[in-house]
C-alpha cells in the first residue's frame, strides 16, 4: 500500500486520478482466472506478455485451456469474497486486464432492471446501454451511451432473466446490433448461473437459451467502478432508476404501454433513449 507523499501520485488502477482522491480506501482486489483443462495436467512455466496476456507453459510449449475460462476480480470480506466483475476469456488468450479483456467482443452491451411495486403493481424498468471499443496507439477508447429501456408490468419471479430475454429477442430483429460474431452483454445478477448459460446447459428461463454470439459478463453495480464493466452497468442502474422514479411519480403516461398476452408479464413498453 503506497504510503507518504505517494498519496499524491497517480492512482495505481490506471484512473487518472490521484491515488487519495482514488483507491487509498477501497479494500484490496484479487485477480484471478479460472479455466477447465480438460484433464489433469502439470505446468512448468509462464510467460507474460508487455500487454498483460499470459501463457500457461509445459516444457516450453504452451497449454491451451479446454473451456470455461474466465477473469475475476474480487475483494475478501467476512462473509465471504465480493465478486466485483466476472468476464469469458477466450481460450488461447487469457488477458489479466478485465478492461482489455472486453476487446474480444466486437460490440458490448449492458443491461440493468430495476423494479419497484406500486398500488399492487409490479413495475419494472431495464436500460440497455451499448459500447463500442477501438484501439489507437496502444491505447483502448470506449464510446457509450445508453439505447433503449423496457418497461415491464407484473412479472412474478426471474425479473433480470426475463428482462434479458425479451431485448435479446429485439435483437435477432435487428441486424444493425445483432449481425457480429461476438456480444458481450454485462448484467449483474445470477452470478452463480453465468457459465452455464454460456456455455448453453442451462436455460435462462422456461427453455430459452442464450444465443449462440452472445456472451454473459458479471459486474456489480454497486463497486468497482475503477472497471470498464461496472462503470457501464452502474450507468445502466442510474438511467433504470431515472424512468422508473419518472413512472411512479406520473410524469410519463401510459401511452404505448401494451398488454401482452403468452408472455411471463402482463404490459411491456419499448422506450428509446
Amino acid at each position: 500500500m503506497p504510503i507518504g507523499n505517494q498519496r499524491n501520485k497517480l492512482c495505481p488502477c490506471g484512473s487518472g486520478k490521484k491515488f487519495k482522491k482514488c483507491c487509498i480506501n477501497k479494500k484490496q482486489r484479487k485477480v484471478s482466472i479460472t479455466m477447465d483443462m480438460g484433464k489433469p495436467v502439470a505446468m512448468n512455466g509462464l510467460r507474460i506478455s508487455s500487454r498483460g496476456s499470459i501463457e500457461l507453459l509445459k516444457d516450453n510449449l504452451p497449454l491451451i485451456p479446454v473451456d470455461d475460462v474466465y477473469h475475476d476480480v474480487n475483494f475478501d470480506r467476512k462473509k465471504g469474497p465480493k465478486i466485483l466483475n466476472k468476464t469469458p476469456l477466450d481460450p488461447d488468450k487469457l488477458i489479466i486486464n478485465p478492461n482489455i479483456a472486453l476487446q474480444k467482443f466486437d460490440k458490448i452491451f449492458a443491461m440493468d432492471t430495476n423494479t419497484k411495486t406500486n398500488n399492487g403493481e409490479i413495475i419494472s424498468v431495464s436500460c440497455v446501454l451499448l459500447c463500442q471499443l477501438t484501439s489507437h496507439n496502444k491505447i483502448v477508447l470506449a464510446e457509450y451511451a445508453p439505447i433503449h429501456c423496457l418497461e415491464f408490468r407484473n412479472i412474478q419471479s426471474q425479473i433480470e432473466n426475463i428482462a434479458w430475454i425479451k431485448y435479446f429477442q429485439l435483437m435477432t430483429a435487428t441486424p444493425y446490433h445483432y449481425n457480429f460474431s461476438k456480444i458481450g452483454f454485462i448484467v449483474d445478477s445470477d452470478l452463480g448461473n453465468i457459465p452455464a448459460y454460456n456455455n448453453r446447459t442451462k436455460a435462462i428461463y422456461s427453455n430459452y437459451y442464450l444465443p449462440q454470439n452472445i456472451e454473459l459478463i458479471y459486474a456489480s453495480a454497486d463497486v468497482g467502478k475503477e472497471y470498464l464493466a461496472n462503470m457501464l452497468i452502474s450507468l445502466c442502474d442510474k438511467e433504470a432508476t431515472k424512468l422508473l422514479e419518472n413512472i411512479l411519480s406520473n410524469k410519463v403516461t401510459n401511452d404505448n404501454l401494451h398488454e401482452e398476452s403468452n408472455e411471463p408479464y402482463t404490459h411491456f413498453r419499448f422506450w428509446n433513449r
